[in-house]
């Protein structure tokens, strides 16, 4: 491929799909197809093999401890246990950040309570905004492979890449790319939304008011219509999060009444 040029899917050895909407098929009809017990839900097979993951990692976890005994060598430790452990520990907690990926889907079980509450604990544990990455993944699988609203692996378009010469086509360069993505990709696209859909400024998915997310999402809604009701009894606190800890921690000592010995408690200094 030549610059400005298209890549034959010949030459790729790709085969492509076709690109019109098919005539003979719809997604009811695919669903019917497929025998109805495999959309049930079971909290308990789900919980096993949850529970199955975190004995593993448990165990993996034990086995480290044995690592620095005196029959052991340094190097064996350093040079095979180690990076070992590192790649079979990584591994099974990436199943269980699926597990978790299912809740987000409600696949987990067939309540939402327990679906969320297992999603947000175990994503929380692998510093996953299991709340805020779910709407945006949900998006996602609304919009897969749309270059204009996907919301993740959006793909460069031809303009991008119209030179004459493009130091990613070197393979050393390329071999940088994929190991910054395999090992950095993930948290790269949650903090900053790298490879992510285009927004107008800066996306986050640890940032609430993320352009990530539309205003029902962030439950504005939902305030506004409370707002008047609740009159005086709304209170909205701007600090950020560390400002305000900052704050309450120096200014939270103890709880005392406006008049001695009688009224609400206030935290006071």
């Amino acid at each position: 491929m030549g610059k400005g040029g298209y890549a034959d899917p010949k030459v790729i050895g790709r085969n492509r799909v076709p690109a019109t909407p098919p005539d003979k098929f719809s997604v009811g009809v695919l669903r019917k197809a497929i025998p109805a017990h495999c959309f049930e839900r079971s909290t308990y097979k789900s919980a096993s093999y949850l529970a199955t993951d975190v004995a593993i990692m448990a165990a993996l976890y034990y086995a480290t401890t044995w690592f620095s005994h005196p029959s052991i060598p340094n190097w064996l430790a350093y040079g095979l246990l180690w990076p070992a452990y590192w790649f079979w520990q990584g591994a099974v907690g990436t199943g269980v950040w699926v597990i978790s990926h299912e809740c987000g889907h409600q696949a987990f079980s067939p309540s939402q309570a327990v679906n969320d509450s297992v999603g947000f604990v175990f994503h929380t544990l692998l510093l996953v905004p299991y709340y805020s990455w779910k709407h945006s993944h949900r998006r996602h699988h609304s919009n897969t492979g749309n270059v204009a609203k996907d919301e993740v692996f959006v793909p460069k378009h031809r303009e991008e890449e119209d030179h004459d010469f493009n130091w990613t086509q070197l393979a050393p360069v390329r071999m940088v790319q994929l190991f910054i993505t395999l090992t950095m990709g993930w948290p790269l696209y949650l903090i900053s939304n790298v490879s992510g859909r285009p927004y107008d400024r800066y996306a986050c998915h640890f940032d609430p008011y993320s352009p990530i997310y539309s205003k029902r999402e962030r439950l504005e809604e939902a305030t506004r219509a409370l707002k008047p009701i609740l009159g005086p009894y709304y209170k909205r606190d701007d600090r950020n999060v560390f400002r305000a800890l900052w704050q309450d921690w120096c200014t939270c000592s103890y709880v005392a009444p406006d008049v001695k010995g009688e009224g609400v408690m206030w935290y006071r200094k």
